[in-house]
């Protein structure tokens, strides 16, 4: 059913007007392009201008189709009439009841209390066939003339289609769609993917939309093209023709050739029903853009201030939708806020995805990377050149973390907390002693399922939080020391299903876990064997640390995993058990909880104020010249000491 292009040199209103049973009604007018009658106007206008538009290029959906009529009415004595004439075809008002069309009226100044029509072929019984309601202001309404009366066949106008008693001097535009007679039934595709005047981007490969009902079969044509005009349309813009498709299904079509970038494209699915006939499809429309970059500037972290510095890493990324070409084209930027206002970052390399951002003074910051690959695009309210993403870095005053302190069992001859009076109990094989101690003069010793139950640490009603039921942030910081573990899965410090330290299955390492299951993704699993003696006499520090994004695990002040947990954000579950301390066999000491996420130095500078050895095995990366386990800027304050106080050249300080 390929349709012909009909290039006219005048506007005229079209219907799709084909002979059909009288049950299924008869489709008048519906002023689309693409067919070449009626003649709407012709020399039977008054006080009137009528023209066939775009129904969005005024910023109206069309009842039917995708074109509408405009009347434009300058009528000083209130009333507007013009007609509808066939050139070739004919209709029959006999066995009909109604005749309806879609009158929307965009302002009370023409605003018609007559509508109707009039024709002296109509009669009898009557010229004048009044609707039987009236249109409103503002929105599409149905008007009905009742011709259940009439007997005439073979007509071919309508004499005269009339809006009269509107206000003297009546200006302004109304606009009419979809004449029919009787219920004739629409076979229009629906739900159109791209959606109507959407922006898509351009690796969209095809086109889909809803079939209608049908008791027979349904082919259609489908067009693309990125002229609105559709009477210049061509076969090259035709996608399809003759499609079958399934009613009420959805169907697709293929885009060829592929769309270009920031080009707006319509295109319409044209229905034919074996029963009612063709129905030309909505005009629907979409533009094209390039996409943004996807960023990701990274999880929180948090770091405190050392000796007025803090400085941490900074692990952006960015994908694109491969423009432009190449897709690694793409221009990087940090940038950044502070609360309080006025403090000052200093990047690393602020063009630069992977960078580093150096912070003086305690505050909220936000660091924001935005990725710009270049491309201009449109429509305007798509800015899609740049993504961005942000990253909090919370940095805190120097010696503060203290602060943040809720806990601390040392064990010096007892489990009583000495910071918040949250006290222990000893269950079962359980011994506080000063026979094998890591910090102080006292630690615990665990026999069998001895453990420590932290008294008011649970509770029975659901409702209610404890001091141990943390929402946002936490951290656990110990001293353990296990010549072997005897269980899978053994508990170091549990909170049941909110957070834990636990064996990590069948290993002789650890794992912090924000959650019940051990199996959970957002666990930091350790592998270091905490059996081995190491630089302590078998004594380990072990830290977890939640910041409300990342999981981190520490062993002897060194970061040994991490996970990205932010699916627990300001929601770490709650327990209402007990927290325990112990369920292993060995020793505990000084067991300390934070509501905070500890940062790593903090965590390593405990470490060594607890008396801990090296944390990195005694080997030292050439650049750790503080020895510390970290190279940073206190390295280079050290090479620039030594440097300054050379004298000897054969001093290997000095080489």
């Amino acid at each position: 059913m390929k349709k012909k292009i009909v290039m006219m040199a005048v506007i005229l209103a079209l219907c799709a007007f084909v002979s059909v049973p009288a049950v299924a009604g008869t489709l008048l007018a519906s002023y689309e392009p693409g067919e070449s009658e009626p003649t709407v106007g012709g020399n039977n206008t008054n006080d009137c201008v009528v023209t066939p538009v775009l129904a969005s290029s005024v910023g109206l959906t069309a009842p039917h189709g995708s074109y509408i009529l405009e009347v434009v009415i300058n009528a000083a004595d209130g009333k507007v009439e013009f007609d509808h004439t066939w050139a070739t075809g004919t209709y029959d008002l006999a066995g009909e009841t109604e005749l309806s069309f879609d009158v929307y009226v965009s302002t009370s100044a023409t605003l018609p209390a007559i509508t109707g029509i009039w024709d002296p072929h109509w009669s009898p019984p009557d010229t004048w066939c009044p609707t039987s309601n009236l249109p409103v202001v503002g929105e599409w309404t149905t008007l009905t003339c009742d011709v259940s009366g009439y007997e005439q066949t073979g007509l071919n106008d309508i004499w005269a289609m009339i809006f009269e008693a509107m206000p003297n001097g009546a200006a302004g535009t109304n606009y009419v769609d979809f004449l029919r007679l009787g219920d004739y039934a629409t076979t229009t595709a629906t739900d159109p993917t791209p959606c109507d005047t959407c922006g898509v981007p351009i690796t969209v490969t095809e086109l889909s939309w809803t079939n209608p009902p049908s008791e027979g079969t349904l082919t259609c044509d489908v067009w693309l093209s990125t002229d609105p005009n559709t009477l210049l349309w061509t076969s090259a813009d035709l996608l399809e023709d003759d499609l079958s498709v399934t009613p009420e299904a959805i169907a697709t079509a293929t885009i060829a050739p592929a769309l270009i970038d920031n080009k707006t494209y319509y295109w319409r699915v044209d229905m034919t029903d074996s029963i009612t006939g063709e129905t030309i499809g909505k005009l629907w429309s979409f533009n094209t853009f390039n996409l943004p970059p996807v960023v990701d500037a990274g999880l929180k972290q948090n770091v405190w201030l050392k000796s007025d510095s803090a400085t941490v890493a900074l692990n952006g990324s960015a994908t694109d939708d491969g423009l432009p070409d190449p897709p690694d084209a793409m221009e990087f930027e940090w940038t950044y806020e502070s609360d309080p206002a006025g403090k000052t970052v200093v990047f690393g390399d602020a063009s630069e995805a992977v960078t580093t951002a150096t912070f003086t003074e305690a505050g909220t910051y936000t660091l924001t990377l935005t990725a710009d690959d270049g491309l201009y695009t449109e429509p305007p309210t798509v800015n899609a050149e740049e993504g961005d993403d942000t990253v909090v870095v919370e940095v805190y005053a120097e010696g503060t973390a203290d602060d943040y302190l809720v806990a601390l069992w040392d064990f010096e001859g007892d489990a009583l907390d000495g910071i918040g009076g949250h006290h222990g109990t000893l269950v079962g094989a359980t011994y506080v002693d000063a026979n094998d101690v890591m910090v102080g003069t006292g630690s615990v010793l665990f026999r069998a399922d001895g453990r420590v139950d932290i008294e008011d640490s649970g509770v029975s009603d659901p409702n209610y939080n404890t001091w141990a039921d943390f929402t946002d942030e936490v951290s656990i910081t110990a001293w353990m020391k296990v010549p072997e573990f005897t269980l899978d899965w053994q508990y170091v410090v549990d909170k049941g299903a909110a957070y834990g330290i636990q064996r990590e299955g069948t290993s002789n390492g650890v794992m912090f876990r924000i959650s019940q299951s051990p199996d959970d993704e957002q666990a930091a699993r350790g592998s270091l064997d905490l059996t081995e003696v190491g630089s302590n006499d078998g004594w380990h520090h072990i830290a977890g640390t939640f910041d409300g994004n990342n999981a981190r695990l520490y062993v002897d002040g060194w970061l040994e995993a991490e996970v990205d947990a932010s699916v627990y954000e300001n929601a770490i579950p709650r327990d209402g058990g007990f927290l325990s301390l112990g369920g292993f066999e060995g020793r505990m000491d000084h067991v300390r909880i934070y509501d905070v996420g500890l940062s790593g130095q903090v965590v390593l500078d405990q470490y060594i104020a607890d008396g801990g050895g090296s944390s990195c095995g005694q080997v030292y990366e050439p650049t750790d010249l503080d020895q510390d386990c970290y190279t940073g800027l206190a390295d280079l304050a050290v090479l620039a000491v030594d440097w300054l106080e050379c004298s000897d050249i054969t001093n290997s300080i000095c080489n």
